[in-house]
C-alpha cells in the first residue's frame, strides 16, 4: 500500500476516483456541448456569408444593368447634341445666305436706280 508522507499507509477511496471519473466525463460533455454550439454557429455564419455573397453578386449585377444605362443615355446625349450642333451650323449658313442674298438685291436695285438716273440725265 502507498504511505503518505508520514509513513501512514493511503486507503484507496474508490468513491473518490469515480467521483473524479465523473468530474472528468462532465467537463468532456461539457466541452462536446460547446464544440456542438460553435459547430451551430459556424453553420450559420456560413448561411449567413452565403446570403451576403449573394446580395453582393445581385447589387454587382444592378451596377451592371445601371452602367449599361448610363452609357446608352451618355450616347444619346452626344447624338442630340451632335445633332443640335449640326443645325446650329445650318441656320448659321441660312442666315450668311440670306443676308448675301439681300445684298445682292439692294446692289442690283442701286445700281439700276443709279442707271435709270444716269439714263434720264
Amino acid at each position: 500500500a502507498q504511505e503518505d508522507e508520514f509513513g501512514e499507509p493511503i486507503a484507496y477511496d474508490s468513491n473518490k476516483a469515480i467521483e473524479e471519473v465523473n468530474k472528468i466525463l462532465y467537463d468532456m460533455d461539457g466541452k462536446i456541448d460547446k464544440a456542438g454550439e460553435m459547430q451551430d454557429d459556424f453553420a450559420r455564419i456560413m448561411v449567413e456569408q452565403d446570403q451576403l455573397i449573394s446580395r453582393a453578386e445581385e447589387g454587382y449585377g444592378a451596377i451592371e444593368h445601371q452602367m449599361e444605362h448610363d452609357k446608352v443615355a451618355v450616347e444619346q446625349i452626344r447624338k442630340k447634341k451632335d445633332s443640335s450642333r449640326r443645325k446650329k451650323i445650318t441656320i448659321c449658313s441660312l442666315l450668311i445666305l440670306m443676308v448675301v442674298v439681300v445684298a445682292l438685291i439692294l446692289a442690283l436695285v442701286i445700281a439700276a436706280k443709279v442707271g435709270l438716273f444716269a439714263a434720264f440725265s
